[in-house]
């Protein structure tokens, strides 16, 4: 789930680049008053990528810190199984 987050932020990301980009590029003598029109989806687009790439990164390490306790707790429990009884008087 992390990794499809992450490719969709970075999809979103590049979509909007590559949109307003060629928004721009249409007609120079015009250009600052699309970039007035732009700006503010172009802005909010890139953003909401970035949130859903941070967000898909932050699932993939809470999934990693989630196996790596798994795997303590199994050595753990091994290490106590191992352990000799003591001696009973």
């Amino acid at each position: 789930m992390g990794k499809l987050l992450q490719i969709i932020g970075i999809v979103i990301i590049i979509a909007a680049a590559v949109v307003a980009t060629a928004t721009l590029a249409v007609d120079p003598a015009t250009a600052q008053l699309r970039a007035l029109m732009v700006l503010p989806w172009a802005l909010s687009a890139i953003l909401s990528g970035i949130l859903l790439t941070a967000f898909g990164s932050m699932l993939r390490q809470l999934s990693a810190i989630r196996a790596a306790t798994e795997r303590q707790a199994a050595l753990f429990q091994a290490i106590l199984d191992r352990r000799t009884p003591a001696a009973a008087p």
